[in-house]
């Protein structure tokens, strides 16, 4: 069972996805409006990639080391205070300096990826192992429910309020998380932190994941499958609305569909896992996602790029959750927001690049190239993991246990 805890747990991440929606679906519309500039569009990303490497770095220690109904509190209070800063000196201005562009993204992505790291280190906490696969299961059925339903919401407050309107409305999201979080029975030993402990700490993460055989393997092929897959997601509307040629309300079911694969993806996470061994889940979902990906490069019926999109988001969904239950399974708890922190790294440092690449071919007509390659590379790690040293791991909840074959 999974608990009261753990659906306030749940719920409050559900409510923190969809502040990140918003903010998602906000900030590059108020960029165009004061520079509309891609260049400075692309400088705002960076920046938040950026913000996710400091996160990487210290985000574990934080996590580990306050008591993490507290720390998601505060993170909560924290992004309504940079909303409603944005909001209100909009208003004093009449219209946002770049600067407070640039420090929101900054302030706000650096709270998100903070969050997220609080909240996969939270849920076994709060669950047990037996009742992972359908916490995370049910988790993330409800964010990909608030990727149809943040755009949504934000587009009906554009429509009826205004930008500025739409930003105090996302204030008011992250005040009530705020209050929801509150409500998690979470309690963890403080420890007292100076810079010495942090290094410590952050050796200590290194080395859990360094030393553990499985660990480490999954963090390089996570590495590899965050590159390759990074910059078509980012691309997916340039394709649909582009070459593609699918209006704008095609594309906005298409993107709709692809979110309720994510949360069939999601329910059915918990049996998947319990009936089919870790790595053949993980090979089959990147399977599905190559074919997918290859798809999207050739396409042009909207019931195709339909039928794609929801097997790329759903496949996507499973791989998400199975990556997460392994650290939740193999780290011991006061030990995980580090380690989550660290294993997340090698992404946000690779995400730039693979953004960049794709930026540049599709800048240049070459989009299709984009999807080819990121098939082409998904199915060189699906071939890594069947006939590479982590054929034969298992880390889903049957027998309280890891499977590590091939043990380094």
């Amino acid at each position: 069972m999974i608990g009261s805890a753990g659906r306030w747990l749940i719920g409050g991440a559900t409510i923190q996805s969809l502040g990140e929606a918003l903010y998602d679906l906000l900030i590059p519309l108020l960029v165009l409006q004061i520079t509309g500039s891609p260049v400075i569009m692309a400088a705002v990303f960076v920046v938040g990639y950026c913000m996710e490497i400091i996160v990487g770095i210290v985000g574990g220690v934080i996590v580990d080391r306050i008591n993490r109904r507290t720390l998601l509190i505060c993170i909560a209070a924290l992004q309504a205070a940079v909303m409603l800063g944005c909001a209100l000196l909009d208003i004093a201005t009449g219209a946002l300096p770049l600067w407070a562009l640039f420090v929101t993204a900054a302030a706000i992505d650096f709270l998100v990826r903070l969050y997220l790291v609080a909240d996969a280190a939270a849920l076994p906490q709060v669950v047990g192992s037996a009742a992972l696969p359908r916490a995370n299961g049910l988790m993330q059925s409800m964010l990909s429910t608030t990727q149809v339903a943040g755009p949504l919401i934000g587009g009906l407050a554009l429509e009826w309020i205004d930008l500025r309107g739409a930003l105090l409305l996302t204030t008011v999201v992250y005040v009530a998380l705020a209050i929801f979080v509150g409500r998690i029975p979470l309690d963890t030993t403080k420890v007292a932190t100076n810079p010495t402990t942090i290094i410590e700490s952050y050796k200590q993460a290194w080395r859990v994941v360094l030393d553990n055989s499985l660990l480490r393997r999954i963090v390089i092929w996570r590495g590899a499958f965050d590159f390759v897959i990074a910059g078509a997601f980012l691309m997916l509307l340039f394709l649909l609305q582009g070459p593609a040629e699918q209006s704008s309300s095609s594309v906005g079911v298409i993107v709709a569909i692809g979110a309720v694969g994510g949360i069939v993806g999601g329910l059915g996470f918990a049996q998947v896992q319990a009936a089919v061994p870790s790595w053949l889940v993980l090979a089959s979902g990147a399977a599905l996602m190559c074919g997918a990906l290859a798809s999207l490069a050739f396409a042009r019926s909207s019931y195709i790029l339909a039928a794609a999109t929801f097997v790329l988001f759903g496949a996507l969904s499973v791989v998400r959750r199975l990556l997460a239950q392994l650290f939740q399974s193999a780290v011991p708890n006061e030990m995980l927001g580090r380690v989550t922190a660290v294993s997340q790294l090698i992404a946000s440092v690779v995400g730039p690049i693979s953004v960049a690449i794709a930026a540049a071919l599709s800048d240049s007509g070459r989009i299709s190239i984009l999807y080819i390659g990121s098939a082409i590379g998904v199915a060189a790690l699906v071939a890594a993991l069947a006939f590479g040293p982590l054929r034969g791991s298992d880390w889903g909840i049957r027998n309280q246990s890891v499977t590590q074959p091939n043990a380094a």
